[in-house]
């Protein structure tokens, strides 16, 4: 998303067009009401008054995109403000993140994996361990004596 520009947002469709950084393809995502509203707030009264076409910009002049780095500052930032202390923090967390949510809602891998510009569903099977865990503190136990061989 650092990459998005004004111009990727079809406000009218409620689309983003999202181009990829490693391949230069583009995937389309529906924009829920709840995002359209929080990215308007921003560029109306967050972002800096800027000729860029990008989106998220900093704060300081040349106004140019947020980089990577930047974003991950601030997602380590609100993490400790918010006591929260995961394995990981960066920007790749997000994309965990989602993966997780999406796995455990019952999505399938290859629409993850299209969503997040995996080539092969052996890629996004790497999010597969992260739902496990929480699966396995919904199970039930199985008596030795239930299982049939």
């Amino acid at each position: 998303m650092t990459n998005l520009k004004l111009e990727d947002i079809d406000w009218g469709t409620g689309v983003l067009h999202i181009r990829r950084l490693k391949n230069g393809s583009t995937v389309d995502l529906p924009l829920s009401p709840s995002v359209a509203k929080a990215i308007a707030a921003y560029i109306r009264h967050g972002r800096p008054s800027t000729e860029s076409r990008y989106v998220f910009v900093g704060h300081f002049i040349p106004f140019g995109p947020l980089g990577v780095s930047t974003i991950g500052q601030r997602v380590k930032c609100w993490a400790e403000r918010a006591n929260v202390h995961p394995p990981y923090l960066g920007v790749h967390l997000f994309r965990h993140s989602f993966a997780t949510y999406q796995l455990e809602r019952g999505v399938p891998l290859k629409l993850i994996g299209d969503i997040l510009g995996h080539r092969s569903t052996q890629t996004t099977a790497i999010y597969v361990r992260s739902a496990l865990g929480r699966l396995r503190q919904l199970a039930l136990p199985v008596r030795s004596e239930e299982i049939i061989l």
